[in-house]
Formats: C-alpha cells, structure tokens, sequence
C-alpha cells in the first residue's frame, strides 16, 4: 500500500486519478490508512456517506452475494465476517464526487449474485480550474507511519522465517535426492522405483528453488526497501 501510494503521488500530481477495486484491506486497518495518507486520495463512498454506523458500505460477505445467502445478516454480523474492501478513490483537487453508492447484488430474476463481492459505483465531476499548488507531494500521520513500520517489520520477520525454512526443505530435498541416486547406482532396489522417487523429489526440489529465487526473494527484497525508507521519513519529516 505504501508502495502504490508513493507511486500515485509521484506520479499523478497534477491528473485526475482514480484507483478503484477490491484493496482486502478494511478502511480502518492501517494499510488502508497508509495509502490514502501517502497518495492523498480521497475514499469517494466515505466521503458522501460519513455515518459508519447507519451506512457502513459493506461489499464483502454480505447476504446480497447468493453464496451466503443461508446465512442470516444478524450471525454474519455478530462474527464479524461482513467487511468493506472494495474501493473508489479519487483526488479532491481535480474530482468532485457527486454520488457514491453500493450495487450489483443479486441479478434480476435470478437466485444468483454477480459475484462474491458488491459493486461500488461512484460518479464524478471533473474539476477544470484548480490550483495545482501543493505544500507536499503527501503526508503521513506519526501514528500512521508507526504502525505500519511495526507491521512491516512483523511481516519481514515472518518473510525471513519462511525463506529459511524453505531453504532447509531445499536441502533436505536435494540431500534425499543424492540418496536415492546413490541407492540407484548400488542397485538396491528396481529402476522403476528410482526414477520415480528421483523424479518426484527433482520436481519438488525445483519448485522450491524457484519459490526461493522469485517469490522470497522479492518479497523480501520490496519489504526492506519499503521499510527502510519508511523509517527514514518517519525519523526526518513526515511530510514528503
């Protein structure tokens, strides 16, 4: 989020922007926090319907989808299952949102929704004569950047735990398939069942390297990287 923010504020400054769709992220949690801090967009739903309690917007796990449609609005609210996760943001200095509601429930004469998640549409009006004057390319709270630097690190953690356990699977796969080949060259048990066991184990070994090379990496990599620079601006100016 922080990252996608940074990106639209870089960006965008000066264009009507829009970022639109399922965020799986609740407007309270501090991920979304952080991107409407850091981009300066604007939730176009929040901001016509402020009442959380008696418009709460919910798009997520609602009885309106048909795949819960046995289960009551009252349980699904007492466990909590039922949340707002899909967006329409807009920049305030260039849009103007007019109406913001929630569709797309359940299709006409039939007993099926259009999908598992409710609709937002939200209709703007373009501002043509605005300033463009910004005091900073975007802000973030001290509450904000503290929270999401405690989660961040959390989550990087968490990114080196599994990197390392991925790695001692590695080794482990790769040391069974040694074993199995040298079980092959004394010929102790038949070919069949060599190949196949070298086979399973060279499949399995490769697809954790590969997880190893693209996915932790990266993860690992863009994690820092957010992080660091979060820091830093958490420590200097939380203006940017």
């Amino acid at each position: 989020m922080f990252v996608m923010g940074k990106f639209i504020a870089q960006s965008s400054r000066s264009n009507a922007v829009l970022a639109v769709g399922d965020f799986n992220s609740v407007e309270d949690e501090t991920a979304t926090h952080v991107f409407r801090e850091v981009s300066g967009l604007a939730d176009s739903f929040r901001e016509l319907h402020p009442d959380k309690i008696n418009e709460p917007g919910l798009t997520n796990d609602t009885p309106e989808c048909s795949w819960r449609a046995d289960t009551s609005t009252a349980a699904l609210c007492s466990n909590g299952t039922m949340k707002r996760i899909d967006y329409v943001f807009y920049n305030k200095n260039k849009l103007s949102c007019t109406e913001s509601v929630v569709c797309m429930g359940k299709i006409p004469d039939q007993a099926f929704s259009y999908s598992d998640h409710m609709g937002v549409s939200s209709t703007f009006q373009l501002n043509i004569e605005t300033d463009d004057t910004i005091e900073a390319l975007f802000t973030l709270s001290r509450d904000t950047a503290d929270t999401a630097l405690k989660a961040m690190e959390t989550s990087l953690k968490q990114a080196h735990s599994d990197t390392r356990q991925k790695v001692l699977l590695w080794l482990v796969l790769v040391l069974l398939w040694i074993g199995v080949m040298t079980v092959g060259v004394l010929q102790l048990l038949p070919a069949v069942v060599i190949g196949l066991l070298a086979s399973i184990l060279a499949a399995l070994g490769t697809a954790v390297f590969w997880y190893l090379v693209i996915f932790a990496r990266t993860e690992v990599s863009k994690l820092s990287e957010a992080r660091n620079e979060m820091s830093i601006l958490s420590r200097f100016s939380i203006k940017i």
